[in-house]
């Protein structure tokens, strides 16, 4: 794979496959090497099939990422099944969390995704291997806390408001990856420079800085095959989040101020706004004359309103969970009656 030698890669994986599915008895190896072997083919197969070119691709239904996805979850199912096997092969070890740790990332499973990354990375490998595994887990660290903040501001809007959402679980947990004292040794590498510096940027939540970032490296970003398909999603991320710690200052705000803050056009900033309006992190609208969002934000009168009748409604619920226990007991009470005077 490393030479680019695609063709002939097909028919040595069909036939090692071929040769994998052997028993003892037909003359293959013993079960927990062929089942290495098997482990380490279809971390191969995922390889090849991330890094063979569209026109040399073999035709089928499925996209490369949903073949990768099948090969991952059958060695999952291999590894962590019943039946476990131990892997021998650190390399085959890291591939298949390494590409375990794409397919989470692409089902937006971004928690699981880090770890997969970690995993990888922890298994070593050396030319630049660690540090190609390093970057993905601070892409999917960004991706995880941008969510995780996200869900912290739509709790403390549901609080401040009318909403009825649930507090989020380990929010504000931002541990830095570079704690690590494995991570550490690769802290200053050149190789994660500029997805180091977009980490940092981000984590200190300066949109003008984590733009600027972008904007210089995204060219490199751009060339790689993986980190590629998550800049638009992490600067979304980032933009969101800048618009939504602005928005708290201000009860009416102009489109072209709040684009400008964040670093979109005024079209891209309404698209933005209607999204963060139908998903309820913000109440308001939009005035099209002045094109400015005037949000609707409820008075103390109403906060304090709303949070009568919750508690209200808490007890009224309580009451009559007690009530219905009341009854049951009641009803137990008098068959235990009845079969008394029965006997």
């Amino acid at each position: 794979l490393g030479t680019g030698q695609f063709k002939p890669m097909v028919q040595i994986m069909r036939d090692v496959e071929s040769f994998c599915q052997l028993s003892r008895d037909e003359g293959g190896a013993p079960e927990n090497v062929r089942k290495n072997s098997i482990m380490t083919l279809k971390s191969i197969q995922m390889e090849y099939h991330y890094m063979v070119p569209d026109e040399m691709a073999e035709p089928g239904l499925l996209d490369r990422w949903d073949v990768i996805e099948g090969f991952y979850k059958e060695c999952m199912d291999m590894w962590q099944g019943g039946n476990g096997i131990v892997i021998s092969d650190k390399e085959t070890e890291g591939r298949i969390h390494e590409y375990g740790g794409m397919v989470h990332m692409l089902n937006s499973h971004y928690d699981q995704a880090f770890n997969a990354f970690q995993d990888a990375f922890k298994t070593g490998g050396g030319n630049g291997e660690e540090e190609r595994r390093l970057n993905y887990m601070l892409l999917a660290w960004m991706h995880k806390q941008a969510v995780q903040s996200l869900e912290a501001m739509k709790h403390k809007i549901a609080q401040a408001g009318m909403a009825n959402e649930a507090a989020p679980q380990d929010v504000g947990n931002k541990i830095d990856p570079f704690v690590d004292p494995d991570v550490k040794n690769y802290a200053e590498s050149p190789l994660i420079a500029p997805l180091k510096s977009l980490y940092l940027a981000f984590d200190d939540g300066e949109i003008s800085k984590f733009n600027q970032v972008l904007a210089e490296h995204r060219p490199s970003f751009e060339e790689h095959h993986f980190i590629k398909l998550f800049c638009v999603t992490l600067e979304k991320f980032a933009r969101t989040r800048a618009a939504l710690s602005l928005l708290e200052t201000y009860s009416t705000i102009k489109l072209s101020y709040l684009g400008n803050h964040i670093g979109y056009s005024v079209q891209e900033t309404e698209q933005l706004v209607v999204g963060l309006i139908l998903d309820e992190f913000v109440q308001g609208t939009i005035d099209q004359e002045t094109s400015m969002l005037v949000q609707s934000r409820p008075t103390a009168q109403q906060v304090l309103q709303e949070a009568k009748f919750k508690s209200m409604l808490k007890m009224a619920q309580g009451i009559t969970v007690q009530a219905a226990a009341l009854d049951k007991g009641s009803e137990s009470s008098r068959r235990g009656m009845h079969a008394g005077m029965d006997f």
